[in-house]
Parts: C-alpha cells; structure tokens; sequence
C-alpha cells in the first residue's frame, strides 16, 4: 500500500477508484480514437452512395416475393381443390373459360405495355392524365381477371 504525506496509508477503496477512473480514462481516450478513426475511414453519408443501394431502394416495392407467392398459389389450389368448380363444367365450357382467360391477361399485357409506352415519351408532358383511359380500362381488366 502507498503512503499518505502524513505516514498513513491509503486505504484499499481510495486505491480501487484511483485506478479505475484510470482505467475508465484510458478506455474512453481508446473509444474517442477509434471512434475518430471509424469516422474518418468510414463511408460517405448519408447512405446508399452505390448505384446498386440507390437502385434497391427505387423498386424495393416491385420486387418479387416469391415465399408470398408461393403461399398465395397453395392458397388457392386449396380453395380449388375443396370448391371443385370445373368438375360442374363441360370440355367445351371449360376450354372456353380458359381461353377468354388467357385472352383477358393478353388484354392486361397489351395495356400495360401502351401504358409504359406513354410514360416513356418524352413529347407527353403529363403522362398521368394522357393514359388516365387506359389505366380505368386496366383497372377494369385486373377486376375482371380477379373474378
């Protein structure tokens, strides 16, 4: 134990502060150099500098998810499965139903893609309201298919 000027010696409690505020001294001038460091060394902000980060973020909601997807499809093979609704039909009414369905989603492509086109010209100054007929007949197709 170190000694007092006056001959005393310190006791153990004043010895175990002084060495941890030591301690606690040098761990905080570490944690301000590394911090420093990581700063200086670290990327630019504000985030998503990479074109691919950027572009992430642009179609984020557009990307696919193929679990939900999945489980929409199991979802409605089951509801088929249990309704049974083509058993109730002929060939000729079933093939029909397929091909007006087919020709409906040939229908949804078609508008999609006029859509797409307008939003593409850069001769069309509003876009929005240019396609505003096809967007109620696209809205009106998905109903449709949806049925």
């Amino acid at each position: 134990m170190a000694a007092l000027p006056d001959g005393r010696h310190q006791p153990m409690l004043y010895y175990f502060w002084t060495r941890t505020r030591l301690f606690l001294r040098h761990a905080l001038l570490l944690l301000s150099c590394f911090s420093a460091i990581g700063l200086v060394l670290g990327p630019e902000w504000p985030a998503f500098q990479r074109p691919s980060d950027q572009i992430r973020a642009i179609v984020a909601n557009q990307e696919f998810d193929f679990l939900v997807y999945e489980l929409d499809v199991l979802a409605l093979k089951g509801e088929a499965a249990l309704v049974e609704g083509d058993g109730y039909l002929d060939e000729a009414a079933r093939k029909q139903l397929v091909l007006d369905f087919v020709d409906l989603i040939g229908q949804i492509g078609r508008l999609e893609g006029q859509i797409n086109l307008i939003y593409t010209d850069p001769a069309i100054t509003d876009p929005e309201v240019a396609s505003a007929e096809l967007q109620q007949q696209l809205a009106e197709a998905r109903a449709a298919a949806e049925r």
